[in-house]
């Protein structure tokens, strides 16, 4: 480590959100230079925040189709989709 500090989840969560302040993200794109583990913490944050993202979208497409099966299908949304 070259004296900057391992950021915790929370910072790294703040980082792969786009929420970090400057000061913040500049000290944590430093670190992420030199290690590894927290690269790999990037990734794995990465990874959930883009299944949470893609579980969430899907969960929405259901809803709609569910309660306006007219604007499900204009959305692309099938009829499999629908019976489900």
């Amino acid at each position: 480590m070259n004296g900057v500090p391992h950021p915790d989840l929370e910072q790294i969560e703040r980082y792969c959100l786009g929420e970090a302040s400057q000061a913040e993200q500049e000290r944590i794109e430093e670190h992420l230079l030199i290690c590894e583990h927290c690269r790999s913490q990037v990734q794995e944050t990465d990874a959930y925040i883009a299944a949470v993202r893609d579980a969430a979208k899907e969960a929405r497409g259901t809803q709609v189709s569910r309660k306006h099966p007219h604007i499900a299908r204009s959305s692309g949304i099938n009829d499999d989709t629908l019976a489900n």
